[in-house]
């Protein structure tokens, strides 16, 4: 399910008829468990399924001693609470299934990837980035020593946030980024491929090469649809938020036909109405109304997306959103409230933060007096 959820969900539904038919308790829990895992990949109504799942899995496994199932169950717990944006609730399975593992987790190499996979986009998206890049480095070294070709492939195709922002070297970014698509399968367009393709797009941006980054992610784009990953609600979100900031970045340049379909990625984005990506669809609206020079609506979507990205305990995006609101007012007494955006940005770990800035919020113009 980490490579291709949508082929991985019809050999999961064979491997959930075979546990059923057999009756076997942990054999049905194991599949009981996988099962929510696809469940929960793919809509809110399938999220509710997959807790009753999970619910049904733990009561048979009960107390017995399988380390791997008790860590699957975690694995599956944290795919359902990233889906919906919970991220400190999967830091915290994170923990619990890597305590499961070291207690007695004896080949189960996939269960430790993935928790640990999950602990990394977590921490990346909550914006704690100094303990990011630490758990990055360790993570990534144990891989290699382990020959874990699979989990390193993972980790770099999800490095920006991971590298980037704590050092600002895009030159190793970019390594980390070659060296997913080196040792991966060169064969199909799995989740591997996909990221890469998203976070060269944000390298761009953050470089303030807008062109590359938009042409970068559309030559990509037919690879995306045909993939079928964008049947997955994370994914397709996170494609579509990508997008929009790369056609806004563009379509800031004077480039209107960008900026009209920047404005219908975030009409896509606002119909899945989830909070993690509505902030991020406010924040790119508050962009596209500074664009037009329209401050009192740029100021309205800003603060919006600061509360809710606050309220997600997303407290990076909740500063980038801040300033940009700050720079967005023509005023003497703006400048308090962005200096205290760009303190907040640098203590989380972040390198450069008006430069890290530009990769989440790209447009940067002067408010005008």
């Amino acid at each position: 399910s980490l490579v291709d959820t949508v082929r991985g969900s019809t050999f999961q539904a064979r491997h959930l008829i075979d546990a059923l038919t057999c009756g076997e308790p942990l054999r049905l829990a194991r599949a009981l468990a996988l099962e929510a895992g696809y469940q929960s990949a793919f809509t809110p109504a399938g999220r509710r399924q997959a807790a009753q799942l999970l619910r049904t899995a733990t009561e048979l496994l009960g107390d017995r001693d399988a380390p791997g199932v008790h860590a699957l169950i975690a694995v599956t717990s944290q795919v359902a609470a990233y889906q919906e944006g919970h991220y400190e609730a999967c830091i915290d399975l994170a923990k619990q299934g890597d305590k499961v593992l070291q207690e007695g987790g004896v080949g189960l190499t996939w269960e430790m990837d993935s928790l640990r996979l999950y602990h990394v986009v977590s921490l990346a998206n909550l914006g704690r980035v100094r303990e990011l890049h630490g758990l990055f480095l360790r993570y990534l070294r144990d891989a290699r020593e382990r020959g874990d070709r699979f989990h390193e492939a993972t980790l770099c195709s999800e490095s920006v946030f991971s590298v980037l922002a704590a050092t600002g070297d895009i030159e190793q970014t970019r390594q980390y980024l070659d060296a997913a698509s080196v040792i991966w399968s060169r064969s199909g367009f799995t989740l591997v491929h996909f990221y890469v393709a998203l976070q060269r797009a944000q390298v761009s941006l953050y470089e303030g090469d807008a062109p590359a980054a938009l042409a970068g992610l559309l030559a990509s784009w037919p690879a995306i649809q045909r993939s079928q990953l964008l049947r997955v609600q994370r994914p397709r979100l996170e494609a579509l938020e990508m997008r929009a900031r790369c056609l806004l970045a563009v379509g800031a340049t004077g480039e209107k036909s960008a900026l009209r379909a920047a404005k219908r990625m975030v009409r896509r984005i606002r119909m899945e109405d989830l909070s993690w990506s509505n902030a991020a669809a406010l924040l790119i609206e508050g962009q596209l109304a500074q664009v037009k020079e329209d401050t009192t609506s740029a100021q309205v979507a800003y603060t919006a997306a600061a509360e809710l990205f606050q309220a997600n305990d997303q407290t990076l995006h909740a500063a980038v959103a801040n300033l940009r609101k700050a720079e967005s007012q023509a005023t003497d007494q703006a400048a308090p409230a962005r200096d205290e955006a760009l303190k907040t940005i640098a203590e989380l770990g972040v390198a450069d933060p008006q430069r890290f800035a530009r990769l989440l919020a790209p447009v940067r113009l002067p408010a005008k007096t």
